[in-house]
């Protein structure tokens, strides 16, 4: 079994994340739960159905230039994966559900977007 998610938009970057804490705490845990509320809600949107297994996730992540690095992009996933815990997609985000990590990145100037694949791991 396979499920792609698609996260339209762009999710906060390592540089925003840490700006914010060092702002104020309060910034960061908003910052926090409106990125992992987003994803939740995409993945409501797209129906995707609770994993029944461990998964691997592939990201490809499509950002709109190359002016953020790839791992500040790829930072996300922390959200990425609550949002997809609090849509009931995941049980969880513990080493029993997540065996492994992918990540691609491109360049979409028009259409930023970040396109998951949980793929069963057996």
């Amino acid at each position: 079994m396979s499920q792609v998610l698609i996260i339209h938009g762009t999710l906060p970057s390592l540089n925003q994340v840490i700006s914010a804490a060092k702002d104020h705490r309060s910034r960061y845990a908003k910052l926090k739960r409106e990125a992992t509320h987003l994803v939740a809600l995409e993945c409501r949107a797209q129906e995707l159905r609770p994993v029944a297994s461990c998964v691997r996730v592939a990201c490809t992540w499509y950002a709109k230039d190359k002016r953020t690095d790839p791992d500040n992009l790829a930072s996300a996933k922390k959200m990425i994966l609550d949002g997809m815990t609090k849509a009931g997609v995941l049980p969880d985000d513990s080493w029993r559900w997540i065996r492994s990590f992918s990540d691609d990145f491109e360049v979409d100037a028009v259409h930023p977007r970040v396109e998951v694949r949980l793929l069963e791991a057996g």
